[in-house]
């Protein structure tokens, strides 16, 4: 049944070691054309691997209607989020034919990898880069979409100078989750980055430029906007404990968005070969940090799928007014 895998283009970057282990800690799952395999809003308790047939993923947007998100064949997989947050189905899923694949719950795999096996680190990384990669089609998307939210248009900021600061590790426990990485594991991320104070409406170099970097807001809110002809449009914005910067640092192009200061922000930045350095460690600190940052994927990609929903919602409200006016 796992034979597919070796020609998943999806899990391409996995080992065969990790692949047949992999393998080992799955289940068959067989599903009938028209069936759900799962519904938007239930509780995200397992990741599939299709070895046949195809699937569709669709999603509610404002109104109550249904779009059509992507179509998911053999060596393809779905509903990654189980493995990296907590939260719930954020899309429906059903069967365009007859399918069947393998399926690891969300459970087993967290103790294997509690129990620190490497394979579960190939794993989770590969699930981390599926996700970048989606969201980035998605804010492609965006980008593409002709009509968008007036309101969430923001006047263009002025460069300023950000100013680095000192030790910023104290504020790590009042950061949520970001809180796990401790007193020592604080520390030392604080030691690896560069901590900076933005002030409000900084549009920031560092984002600007090509050079690639993890972002933490520590302190204050940043927000990721899209450059549009009358303004820069409000993708999400990042509050204490969040990050911004990762679809580039996953597939090490281009910054999507650009990144400006809702706020006066304090902000700790970890550069790409100190984030490449810790994303398959062992060490209990990156393990913490790299928790973070599959949740905050997660966070980043249903932002955009909102976001993206909304566009499409408000492109249908104005066909709908066209035709009427016909």
């Amino acid at each position: 049944m796992g034979v597919f895998l070796q020609n998943s283009g999806q899990l391409s970057a996995l080992s065969a070691h990790a692949l047949a282990e992999l393998v080992k800690a799955t289940d068959q799952f067989t599903i009938r054309r028209g069936e759900t395999l799962f519904r938007q809003g239930m509780l995200a308790d397992a990741l599939y691997i299709i070895g046949s047939g195809k699937l569709e993923i669709t999603t509610r947007t404002p109104g109550d209607a249904t779009a059509a998100v992507s179509a998911i064949g053999p060596g393809e997989v779905v509903g990654e989020f189980a493995l990296l947050d907590d939260g719930l189905r954020s899309a429906n899923v059903t069967a365009m034919a007859n399918s069947k694949g393998l399926r690891i719950p969300r459970e087993r795999f967290l103790a294997l990898l509690a129990d620190g096996k490497p394979w579960t680190l190939e794993l989770i990384d590969t699930l981390r880069c599926l996700v970048a990669s989606r969201t980035r089609v998605t804010l492609e998307r965006i980008a593409a979409e002709e009509r968008y939210d007036v309101s969430s248009l923001r006047v263009p900021a002025q460069v300023r100078e950000t100013a680095m600061v000192g030790d910023a590790a104290g504020l790590f426990p009042a950061l949520g989750r970001l809180a796990e990485l401790g007193t020592e594991g604080a520390a030392k991320l604080t030691d690896l980055g560069t901590c900076l104070t933005i002030p409000r409406g900084t549009l920031s170099t560092e984002a600007a430029s090509e050079r690639r970097a993890l972002t933490i807001v520590l302190r204050g809110a940043l927000r990721s906007v899209l450059p549009r002809r009358e303004g820069r449009e409000q993708i999400m914005v990042h509050g204490p404990g969040e990050m911004t910067g990762l679809v580039g640092l996953f597939d090490k192009s281009q910054q999507s968005l650009e990144l400006e200061a809702a706020e006066d922000t304090v902000a700790l930045q970890l550069p790409q070969a100190m984030f490449d350095a810790m994303r398959r460690s062992p060490e209990p600190f990156a393990l913490a940090l790299f928790a973070a940052v599959g949740r905050q994927l997660v966070r980043d990609q249903r932002r955009a799928n909102r976001h993206l929903g909304r566009a499409v919602s408000l492109e249908q409200f104005n066909q709908h007014c066209r035709r009427s006016a016909i």
